[in-house]
């Protein structure tokens, strides 16, 4: 994905995707699912807010 660079973004963006999904317990597949949700938004510069406002404006692999 080539986001090496930008890994402080996607720490905070961990944190909105956590939130967004409802602070899923964290087990290999559920934080699986944040981190992947997290590294997509990071990727595409989304807002996180306006993620969780309007999820379905988005094309999420």
């Amino acid at each position: 994905l080539g986001l090496g660079e930008r890994f402080e973004e996607v720490e905070l963006m961990y944190e909105a995707a956590d939130k967004i999904l409802g602070h899923l317990v964290k087990v290999t597949p559920s934080s699986k699912v944040v981190g992947d949700l997290a590294l997509h938004l990071v990727a595409v510069n989304a807002d996180p807010k306006e993620f969780a406002e309007n999820p379905q404006s988005f094309d999420i692999p």
